[in-house]
This record gives C-alpha cells, sequence and structure tokens, in this order.
C-alpha cells in the first residue's frame, strides 16, 4: 500500500482520516501544519498528501506551490469544509496549484480510498492541466 501523510490543523479530522487510512492498509503519519508537513514530506516521501486548504503556515496554496516545487510525484489530494462558495472556489483554484483532486468536509471514506488508490494504482502521479491565463 501507500504512504499517504495528513495535514489538518483540527487533530479530530486528523484522527479520523489516519484512522480510515490506516484501516485500508496505508501507512499514515500526519502533521498539524503546513511547516510539520514539509518536514514529513521531507522526512518520509509520501506518496500521497492529503491536506486542508486552511493550515497554519504556510496556508494552503502557497503550501501545495512549494511541494510541487520539491515533491512532484506525490499525488495531493486537497480537502476543505464547503460551508460557502469561497471555499469551493478555493478548491478550484488549488487545482491550478498541482492538485490532483479535491473533495470536501465531511470526507466520504469511501471516496477518499478510492482517490488514494487511483492516485497509487497509476504508478506515477500526473499533475493537471494549468490553464493559461
Amino acid at each position: 500500500m501507500a504512504h499517504v501523510l495528513v495535514i489538518d490543523g483540527e487533530e479530530t479530522s486528523r484522527r479520523q482520516l489516519r484512522s480510515v487510512l490506516e484501516q485500508a492498509g496505508h501507512q499514515v503519519s500526519d502533521a498539524s501544519d503546513g511547516q510539520a508537513g514539509v518536514r514529513q514530506c521531507g522526512t518520509n516521501q509520501p506518496d500521497v498528501l492529503v491536506t486542508d486548504m486552511i493550515t497554519p503556515e504556510p496556508e494552503g496554496l502557497e503550501f501545495i506551490s512549494n511541494i510541487r516545487k520539491t515533491f512532484s510525484d506525490t499525488g495531493v489530494v486537497a480537502i476543505s469544509e464547503d460551508k460557502s462558495c469561497t471555499m469551493g472556489h478555493l478548491l478550484n483554484i488549488a487545482r491550478h496549484f498541482g492538485v490532483n483532486r479535491s473533495l470536501c468536509k465531511p470526507i466520504d471514506h469511501s471516496e477518499l480510498l478510492r482517490v488514494v488508490d487511483k492516485l497509487v494504482a497509476d504508478g506515477r502521479i500526473e499533475l493537471p492541466q494549468k490553464i493559461a491565463c
């Protein structure tokens, strides 16, 4: 199975995602913010990164952009609560920063596992096409 890094500032959400992924057989590490996430990426080189868009230090889009520069083959799944049009819009923007998939909270666990398995099964992570401005 894959090594998955979960980054989420909400401890309950982080634990829940970790539990779901571990029960499916994945090796999981986690971090509560972007700085710790970068350190984890350097240490563990995850196959898939599941990150909340609202993370402290650095925030989601900056974090994803930084990760893409160094870990271009890592699959990235952006997650966020979709309580407003702003968050839905942010998840769409994240695709242009190198996110492979985005999911809204509350996370459908079976969908998360399908996404992770698909990213791993593809063998190499393909970045979404960027739209020219």
